[in-house]
């Protein structure tokens, strides 16, 4: 009997998350100097943790970047067992995947669309099909599913890295409805205002660099994918990423931004839905 997808969805969730407790109480308990490197080379990338407040438990992206490779050690770990003949194991592992790309999908607002959910769904019908004992993909074929997982993932990361592009769409207060205004309050508005494009800067800055760290995550997303999965990767865009050495400057940040990141997503981001269709349609002929 076909498991229902939201229970199938929670019980991956709790399954996947359990072992990643032990970290993110060990990034609770201590703040200790971050690392340059994981274990298998890859950029750690974290924010700052934020001011503990009694009474609060706090989620913060403190808590996200430390796993943002924990879908692609899952994708990595299925595509070992592919053909291994340990099928159970492989399920498991696929099912993991699937979350993953599930959460991916969410983070993105994709809303169903971009094919995220798409590739979600084929990895879990294998995991139907294993557990049920019949036919699955072929193991070439798995192996370019898992592929397939890698470069949506990629692209969730690459749709979460607009967010300094978007970031000039925030919402002023209007100010001045009266025409007769006393000093005091027009004092007041010029404050308001100083303010306003104080925050609004601090905004754009901050969401500058994290999508600095999202193209940094697609990027190493996108060479695994390439590495495994034999696809042709242009040098172009395996090349180291730029740096920002002075996000405090907003003139030189708004020129990193337009002149450096963005002709970087912007080739990341067509040669990924390149990809992306062509092993679509690998998989599951047209």
């Amino acid at each position: 009997m076909r498991t229902p997808h939201n229970q199938r969805f929670n019980t991956s969730a709790l399954t996947m998350l359990s072992p990643l407790l032990i970290v993110m109480a060990s990034i609770a308990s201590a703040a200790p100097p971050t690392p340059l490197v994981d274990m298998k080379g890859r950029k750690v990338l974290l924010d700052e943790r934020p001011t503990f407040e009694r009474g609060w438990f706090v989620v913060a992206k403190s808590t996200y970047w430390p796993l943002c490779y924990e879908s692609l050690d899952r994708m990595e770990e299925a595509r070992e067992l592919i053909g291994k003949g340990k099928d159970d194991d492989l399920a498991l592992s696929l099912e993991k995947s699937a979350a993953w790309l599930g959460l991916a999908a969410s983070a993105a607002m994709t809303n169903g669309e971009e094919g995220i959910i798409a590739c979600e769904t084929l990895m879990n019908d294998q995991v139907d099909a294993i557990r049920r004992g019949s036919a699955p993909l072929s193991d070439a074929d798995l192996n370019t599913l898992v592929t397939l997982g890698e470069i949506c993932i990629a692209k969730s990361h690459l749709m979460r890295a607009s967010a300094a592009e978007d970031s000039d769409e925030y919402d002023r207060p209007t100010l001045g409805v009266g025409k007769n205004l006393s000093p005091v309050v027009k004092e007041a508005e010029k404050e308001i205002r100083q303010a306003q494009i104080e925050a609004r800067v601090e905004q754009y800055r901050y969401d500058s660099l994290q999508s600095l760290k999202h193209l940094e995550a697609a990027q190493n997303y996108i060479i695994s994918a390439a590495k495994a999965g034999g696809l042709s990767l242009p040098d172009s865009i395996a090349a180291p990423l730029p740096t920002i050495e002075n996000a405090d400057d907003f003139t030189k940040l708004t020129d990193f931004v337009e002149l450096e990141m963005r002709p970087r997503k912007v080739e990341m981001a067509k040669w990924v839905e390149t990809e992306r269709i062509r092993l679509r349609n690998q998989v599951i002929p047209q």
